[in-house]
């Protein structure tokens, strides 16, 4: 277990790898120490059993899609923006139509940037995972439920909870699709 200021600092530059392999000098980098007996570093290994793989791996960030969900609620809320002309609920349907296409392309391209980020936050909530069951770290704890007598709560434990807040693994996306699907409804009725 990694403790300490020491080795806090020096645990910024750990790489996980296979147990039995050293890396070499310049892999390991400066600011990772050769020995540290106290808390268990060496080599720019932790030693947290046998198999605990660590990997380079860092959280890429996530650009959230929501260009469609941007839009306006309403396809006759387009209507102001037809400047010659009567803005008849055909033109405003196909004005609305444009702008709604627009976003579309706009969150297809996001979530295109975002598929290498995604597939490496999933393998970097796996890499914890794995390291926290390694080390016997609980998922979950119990608390007394102040309601009742005998009762307890079942919490998850902090650690979950900062990969699902830290390690993001959705832009959005499907949610999106569904704001999509209900506009392009809405546009079919107005130009009915």
């Amino acid at each position: 277990m990694i403790t300490g200021a020491g080795c806090r600092q020096a645990a910024v530059g750990l790489r996980w790898m296979p147990a039995g392999t050293s890396p070499s000098a310049s892999a390991r980098g400066a600011d990772v120490p050769q020995r540290c007996g106290r808390h268990g570093l060496h080599h720019g290994r932790a030693h947290a059993g046998a198999g605990a793989v660590m990997t380079d791996r860092k959280i890429m960030p996530v650009e959230q899609c929501g260009a469609v969900s941007g839009c306006m609620a309403s396809p006759q809320s387009y209507a102001s923006y037809i400047r010659f002309g009567e803005p008849t609920p055909k033109r405003v349907a196909a004005h609305a139509a444009e702008a709604l296409e627009a976003a579309r392309k706009k969150d297809l391209e996001a979530h295109e940037r975002n598929a290498a980020a995604i597939e490496n936050n999933k393998l970097v909530r796996a890499d914890i995972e794995i390291f926290m069951s390694k080390v016997g770290m609980p998922k979950s704890f119990q608390t007394k439920n102040p309601r009742s007598f005998r009762r307890t709560i079942t919490n998850e434990a902090g650690y979950i909870g900062d990969i699902k807040r830290s390690v993001p693994i959705d832009d959005r996306l499907r949610i999106c699709n569904g704001d999509l699907q209900r506009a392009e409804g809405e546009i079919r009725c107005l130009r009915c």
